[in-house]
């Protein structure tokens, strides 16, 4: 759809906000956005819990790893990768763990094998949103 609203010359939006998290990746959006300047804002950044993604075995290891959060690890891997977030949360502790992402970073490899979790078929929260138009 971004490239239909490019194409008829209508203004290029500034901010693409999509589902986004290491089971619902989409690199063919995400890149697009990249080439053409559009800031891509990940909601649904933990997958809103659902299917288990705050307890998938390769995030928590790595989590292990820098002794950090799953949490941590999953918004780090969005932040490297040059995403906005929006994680949700009540819950005071977690908000301010969600906010302590300066003092580690992912390896490439690391980065690597949260993305090698990406499914066939993503796994989505919301409907798809190339069936909502």
């Amino acid at each position: 759809h971004l490239s239909d609203l490019i194409d008829a010359g209508r203004t290029v939006p500034m901010v693409n906000q999509t589902e986004l998290h290491p089971y619902c990746q989409d690199p063919g959006l995400t890149g697009f956005c990249k080439q053409h300047g559009i800031v891509v804002e990940a909601y649904a950044p933990f997958a809103s819990g659902a299917f288990g993604l705050l307890k998938d075995p390769v995030i928590s290891g790595i989590a292990g790893e820098l002794d950090v959060s799953t949490g941590q690890v999953i918004l780090k891997w969005h932040l490297q990768q040059g995403h906005v977030v929006l994680p949700k949360s009540s819950n005071k502790d977690r908000i301010a763990q969600n906010l302590d992402l300066f003092g580690f970073s992912l390896t490439q490899e690391q980065m690597a094998r949260i993305t090698a979790l990406a499914p066939a078929e993503p796994m989505r929260t919301t409907e798809d949103p190339n069936s909502i138009l």
